[in-house]
């Protein structure tokens, strides 16, 4: 959705490109080898790549004992997947030069583009649960219990606190909070 506030030329490419990896599931991993530099400065600096807790519970679960089912449940979550991924990676693009320029010194930029990472892990709901320090049973239970998807949640929490920070941080979830409400407006006017 903030890819949409910023850029919704590319937001249209992504969800075109994802939806069509449903037809195709190559088509999510040639985009992927495309930007494969930009990939490896995205990890470096922390940003997650990986599957969704919805299609992991159902795939192990008896749904998946089902080839037509599991083959369904596969191909969603490479669209669920392609279309975060894609949307990491041009937010990335977009955003890693400001973070860069903004910077000065060579410590300041690192923790720039470390605060971009973050920003973009929370944007999509991708941050590492197990990386928080969280315990193997408190992530199940979150999972099963509290929340529909806990690290989305827990994401869009800390996206919220993060329009109260400093720095580039803050920066960036400001600008992306005030994109997402114009176009929200236009959109609904």
């Amino acid at each position: 959705i903030f890819l949409f506030g910023r850029n919704p030329a590319k937001w249209a490419e992504v969800v075109f490109t994802s939806a069509m990896s449903f037809l195709d599931p190559r088509l999510s991993a040639a985009a992927r080898i495309a930007d494969a530099e930009t990939i490896a400065r995205m990890q470096k600096a922390g940003v997650h790549f990986s599957s969704h807790d919805i299609y992991t519970g159902m795939v192990g679960g008896p749904i998946g004992k089902i080839p037509v089912l599991r083959n369904i449940i596969g191909r969603s979550n490479t669209v669920l997947t392609t279309t975060i991924d894609r949307t990491n990676i041009e937010t990335w693009k977009a955003l890693e030069p400001f973070a860069i320029q903004k910077g000065g010194s060579k410590a300041a930029v690192e923790a720039n583009v470390n605060q971009l990472a973050e920003f973009i892990n929370k944007q999509t709901g991708v941050m590492s649960t197990h990386g928080l320090g969280l315990s193997a049973n408190q992530r199940n239970f979150e999972r099963a219990f509290v929340f529909f998807s806990s690290r989305f949640t827990r994401s869009a929490l800390g996206l919220i606190t993060d329009v109260g920070r400093g720095g580039y941080a803050g920066t960036v979830a400001r600008d992306a909070f005030l994109r997402l409400a114009i176009s929200a407006t236009i959109a609904y006017t």
